[in-house]
């Protein structure tokens, strides 16, 4: 960054959050992209001067700080933020860890789910009686029906109409 456009931006930030300069309006004035403004904004910040940011919809942006308030402000903006954002990642980790509890298996695409007779507790597909252990860990990637051999046992007439 040029030391001219240091001092181009240290007079077009304005002093008091009421004068911050939105970050859009900064970078086009300066012909800037806004990664070089946040980059222009560090040097100014290194250099001692105590450039704040605020994201208030109505007065968001960047300004220089004149009173420790503005800075006390500023980071209490970004200890809320960091807060939720921390709250945010609790709740992922624990619908995370919730998915992969032993016996069940998380839904994804590809993930086959199996055809369980909901009378007799075998596997549709292949027939296979499942245990109460096997049933109870299949039964949150499971969909029940019914097999021939219930169909026939339990609503004889169905079965008659449908063969």
């Amino acid at each position: 960054m040029k030391e001219n456009d240091l001092d181009k931006l240290r007079m077009l930030l304005g002093t008091g959050i009421g004068n911050a300069r939105k970050k859009t309006e900064l970078a086009g004035t300066m012909e800037l992209r806004e990664w070089e403004l946040r980059g222009a904004v560090r040097e100014l910040i290194k250099q001692g001067l105590p450039v704040a940011s605020s994201s208030d919809c109505n007065r968001g942006g960047y300004f220089i700080a004149s009173t420790h308030e503005e800075v006390d402000i500023t980071i209490s903006e970004l200890k809320s933020r960091i807060a939720h954002l921390q709250e945010r990642i609790t709740e992922f980790q624990v619908a995370a860890r919730a998915i992969n509890r032993p016996g069940q298996l998380p839904l994804r695409l590809g993930v086959k789910i199996k055809k369980l007779c909901a009378w007799c507790r075998k596997d549709i597909d292949t027939g296979e009686q499942l245990t109460d252990e096997e049933y109870n860990a299949l039964e949150k990637v499971a969909t029940h029906g019914i097999c021939p051999a219930c169909l026939t046992k339990y609503y004889p007439e169905v079965d008659k109409r449908l063969h």
